[in-house]
C-alpha cells in the first residue's frame, strides 16, 4: 500500500479508483499561483483548463460556464422534479509573503508528492476539496451512474479575499431561478386564460342551445296553432258544405 492510500477510507469499495492519477492530478492544480489580484486571469485559465482536460466524463455530461474566473458546472439529473445539489470550494489560495519561501519544506506552488503527503498551497485550503468533487463525479459517472438530481459543482476565484465569484454564481442562479419562476406563471395564467376562454365558449354554447330550444319550441305552438285553426275550419267548411249543399266562397 502506498502512502496516500491510508487517507482513504474504504478504497477497497473502489477498485477502479487511480489514487495515483488523483494525486497527479490535484499536485498539477497547486502549480497553478490561483492567487487573486483582482485583475489578472491567466493562472485561473491554466486551472480551468486542467481541470476541463482532466475530467472528461464530468465535461462531456456536464454544462461548464466560467463565470468571471469562478467556474460554474451543471451535471443534469434524470428527475426534474427534484431540487439541485450545489457542493462548492474555491480555487484561489493565499499568497506567499515574499523572503519566506525558503521556510517552506517544499516549495509552495511545487505540488511536490513526497514523504507520503501533496505539499504546497491549496493542498489544504482547499483545491483538495476542488479535485475531491471532481474526482467523485468522474468516477460515477464513467461507472455509468447519473444522479437524480441536478448536481452543481461551484468553484470561486476570491474566497481567500472578496468572495465576488461565489457571489456572482449565486446571482446567476438566482436570476435563473426567478426567470423559471416567471415562465410558469406565464404558462398558468396561459392555462388559467385558455380555461376561463374554453368556459366562455361553453357558457355560449349552452346559452344558444336554450335559445334554439325555446325557438323550436315557440314554433312547435305555432305549428300545432296553425293545425289547430286549418283543422276547425276545413270542419266548419265541410259542415257548410253537407248543410248547403256547396262549398262556401
Amino acid at each position: 500500500m502506498t502512502d496516500y492510500q491510508r487517507f482513504y477510507r474504504n478504497e477497497g469499495d473502489y477498485p477502479q479508483l487511480d489514487g495515483d492519477a488523483a494525486c497527479q492530478r490535484l499536485s498539477a492544480a497547486i502549480t497553478c499561483r490561483t492567487v487573486n489580484d483582482g485583475t489578472t486571469d491567466g493562472e485561473f485559465a491554466r486551472l480551468r483548463q486542467l481541470i476541463m482536460d482532466s475530467f472528461p466524463a464530468v465535461m462531456a455530461a456536464a454544462t461548464t460556464e466560467v463565470v468571471g474566473r469562478s467556474l460554474l458546472i451543471r451535471i443534469p439529473g434524470s428527475d426534474n422534479g427534484l431540487k439541485p445539489v450545489l457542493f462548492m470550494s474555491h480555487m484561489d489560495v493565499v499568497g506567499v509573503e515574499a523572503g519566506t519561501e525558503g521556510d517552506w519544506s517544499y516549495p509552495p506552488f511545487s505540488g511536490a508528492i513526497a514523504e507520503g503527503y501533496i505539499w504546497g498551497r491549496g493542498s489544504l485550503d482547499i483545491k483538495n476539496q476542488v479535485f475531491a468533487e471532481l474526482e467523485a463525479a468522474e468516477y460515477l459517472l464513467r461507472q455509468g451512474r447519473r444522479p437524480a438530481r441536478d448536481v452543481y459543482l461551484a468553484f470561486g476565484e476570491d474566497e481567500e479575499t472578496f468572495n465576488t465569484g461565489s457571489l456572482a454564481m449565486a446571482q446567476l442562479l438566482e436570476s435563473r431561478r426567478s426567470a423559471a419562476q416567471e415562465k410558469l406563471r406565464d404558462v398558468l395564467t396561459d392555462m388559467e386564460n385558455l380555461h376561463q376562454s374554453h368556459t366562455r365558449d361553453a357558457d355560449r354554447i349552452h346559452r344558444t342551445e336554450l335559445s334554439r330550444a325555446r325557438v323550436e319550441s315557440d314554433l312547435k305552438v305555432m305549428q300545432d296553432r296553425i293545425w289547430n285553426s286549418y283543422e276547425v275550419t276545413y270542419a266548419g267548411a265541410e259542415e257548410y258544405r253537407q248543410t248547403e249543399g256547396f262549398d262556401p266562397v
